[in-house]
Parts: C-alpha cells; structure tokens; sequence
C-alpha cells in the first residue's frame, strides 16, 4: 500500500469506524467486543488491504461481519 493509499485508507476508515462501532455493537450485543473487533478490522485492513479501495466501507463491514460470527462460533464451541 503506497502512502497514499494508506492515507486514504485511514481517512476512510476513521469516517466508518463510529458506523462500524454501532453495528458491532448492536450485532454482539457487547459494546467491549465491538470495540476489540473494530481494532482487529483495522489491523486486517493494514495487513491485508482490499484490491479495491473504492469499496472499503462495504470490505470494512463484511470483515467486521465475519469476524463477529467467527467469535461467536469459537463462543459457541465452548
């Protein structure tokens, strides 16, 4: 990711993340690991970036989406 890149990304990612937060939120039921997920969105995102930056807040969403139910599934387990 060129800087940027990395720079749009960031901006994109600070103007979603209170959206992002609320969803998790609402979609756990746990306003603490709504938090940690959002944090693991964005160390996702700089890790392994969508090709396509012009569809980052649905790439952030569907990440954020499948990060949750994979808790909850490894909740569920135990």
């Amino acid at each position: 990711m060129s800087p940027f890149e990395h720079a749009r990304a960031l901006a994109e990612f600070l103007r979603t993340r209170p959206d992002l937060l609320r969803y998790l939120t609402r979609f756990t039921g746990d306003p603490d690991l709504a938090e940690d997920l959002v944090q693991e969105t964005w160390m996702r995102m700089r890790e392994r970036p969508p090709t396509d930056g012009a569809g980052l807040r649905g790439w952030l969403f569907r990440v954020a989406t499948n990060m949750a139910r994979d808790h909850a599934r490894q909740e569920h387990r135990r």
